[in-house]
């Protein structure tokens, strides 16, 4: 029998904790716990052991229902690396009105660590690539010490670059990352801030660039400069800055596809994820379109991914509330709203058979959603 792969995952362990549980319902949830820990006591564990486990489970729920933005954030950090539970751990936050933000300069550390007065847990730098934890904590400390406005980076910048803060690609990598986004859109900060450092050759863009006597003025900083050129060349790139601002329109669009790229990239797998938004968007992270056309989705509000195919005939010929004549591609943001479980076909003895042991979830109704394109 076809089932959806979406009634199963709002039905199975992965349950989207969007409303608080009713006494008699948590009750109820802490009884099932309860039983297994006293089953496993019964033929598992040896007395010692069984007393162990069962008093690490009170005290994890405890510190659960008591400590919980200190507790999510402390097993985040010790399933980093594990996708699947964290993705389980994501879905629980919303049931105690935790807040999961991205990279953020001023509240990202080394790890995650969280913020009391906000409720939020901030997701760590410390194992994007090439970076480590001496610059998480440089930038961290600097965030809270410093007073930077959001139209400041030639600022900020000049103070990283002053103090060896983080080098030219730490910094590329950073911003790619979105962790300046207070600051401006990714395309702008790196217009600027290659500019300013002539990271791999950077030019100056005829556009903004700024002259004095119709002569082009020199922009590229250094720690290493003089203090009288130094104010003339964080003069120089504050007036390139506007005119980038002014003119941002000719620079390449950011699309949330390029963001979970650069994370994929850095990071070893894609981390953003939105908890404001519904539980069935998701990006098209791989397209496989040689024989039935194959998806990998990423799905935006816990960051797990889903695969599925598509039937040839739904996904190139028009069909009421299904896939209208269109072929999803790399970085499309879209609402699943069904899909169907079916015996993969496999070929045995020169004829293709329906192997019901093996089932593959395709694709039956989708939209695209406009709104998150852009990031």
């Amino acid at each position: 029998m076809e089932t959806s792969y979406l009634e199963v995952k709002k039905k199975g362990g992965n349950l989207f904790m969007t409303n608080k549980l009713t006494r008699a319902q948590a009750e109820e949830q802490a009884k099932k716990v309860w039983q297994i820990i006293e089953d496993a006591v019964g033929y598992s564990f040896n007395s010692s052991h069984a007393y162990a486990v069962a008093l690490d489970s009170l005290y994890g729920a405890y510190l659960k229902a008591n400590y919980p933005l200190e507790y999510y954030t402390v097993v985040l950090n010790i399933y980093k690396d594990k996708k699947d539970k964290q993705a389980e751990l994501i879905n629980e936050l919303n049931y105690f009105g935790i807040k999961l933000q991205n990279l953020e300069f001023g509240k990202s550390r080394a790890e995650y660590s969280f913020d009391k007065e906000t409720n939020t847990i901030y997701k760590g730098i410390g194992t994007v690539a090439y970076l480590n934890d001496s610059v998480a904590e440089n930038l961290y400390q600097l965030g809270k010490t410093s007073n930077f406005k959001n139209n400041e980076f030639i600022e900020l910048a000049r103070t990283i670059i002053d103090n060896s803060y983080a080098d030219n690609r730490q910094m590329n990598i950073l911003i790619k990352l979105g962790y300046f986004s207070r600051f401006g859109e990714i395309p702008i900060l790196l217009e600027v801030y290659n500019t300013m450092t002539g990271y791999q050759n950077k030019k100056p863009n005829p556009i903004f660039s700024v002259k004095h006597n119709d002569k082009p003025v020199a922009l590229k900083y250094s720690r290493t400069l003089k203090d009288t050129t130094k104010e003339t060349r964080i003069t120089a790139m504050k007036d390139y800055y506007l005119k980038v601002l002014k003119n941002k329109d000719i620079l390449p669009k950011s699309k949330l596809f390029d963001l979970l790229k650069n994370e994929i990239e850095y990071m070893g797998y894609a981390v953003t994820t939105m908890q404001d938004i519904d539980t069935n968007i998701y990006v098209a992270i791989e397209v496989n379109t040689k024989y039935t056309p194959f998806y990998t989705f990423y799905n935006l509000y816990d960051g797990t991914e889903f695969k599925c195919k598509i039937d040839k005939k739904k996904a190139y010929k028009n069909l009421d509330n299904n896939i209208v004549e269109l072929r999803i591609n790399v970085g499309d943001v879209v609402q699943i709203i069904e899909t169907i479980e079916k015996p993969k076909n496999q070929l045995v003895d020169g004829k293709w058979v329906q192997n019901h042991d093996v089932m593959q979830s395709f694709l039956e109704k989708v939209k695209m959603v406009e709104k998150y394109l852009d990031n």
